[in-house]
């Protein structure tokens, strides 16, 4: 998808938050240091906090981030800050969300600017969710806190 697609992209689907929900990132600033994420409660209030892990391709966790879900809204975006990672621009970082004490329920879910997954995967990503396994998604729809409010899409 060319660089000017993902700048207009919108949400074309969201994954719900389980255990740990993983993305590749690749931000284009060069002094990284925030997100805003669009999110799902399906209109529900929500608890806890959602964590994010910032984390470099040797797995090294190089940033952490959380939000408290107690003011989430549905369809609104919950904001990471953090210091600056330098020379981060186009480097390939994996993205960790955690739900931490949500309770039963909250419910929440990541907007992706990629398709929803076809019935089979969609079954075998719930089995996976209630085991409390990782899962990875496609195509998170966020945007750079150093950027001029402009929607990114990661890979």
């Amino acid at each position: 998808m060319s660089a000017a697609r993902l700048r207009a992209a919108r949400p074309a689907s969201a994954e719900r938050v389980g255990a740990r929900l993983v993305y590749d990132y690749e931000p284009r600033s060069a002094s990284w240091n925030g997100l805003d994420v669009l999110v799902g409660t399906h209109l529900r209030p929500a608890r806890g906090s959602l964590e994010l892990r910032v984390v470099s391709p040797a797995g090294r966790m190089l940033r952490e981030a959380t939000t408290d879900l107690s003011a989430a809204r549905d369809n609104d975006s919950l904001r990471y800050r953090f210091a600056p990672i330098r020379n981060s621009r186009q480097q390939r970082f994996r993205l960790e969300f955690r739900l931490r004490n949500g309770g039963s329920e909250t419910r929440l879910s990541l907007y992706q600017v990629s398709p929803a997954p076809g019935t089979p995967r969609r079954a075998l990503r719930g089995i996976a969710r209630r085991l409390a396994l990782p899962l990875r998604g496609t195509g998170l729809y966020c945007r750079e806190s150093s950027l001029a409010a402009r929607p990114h899409a990661s890979s």
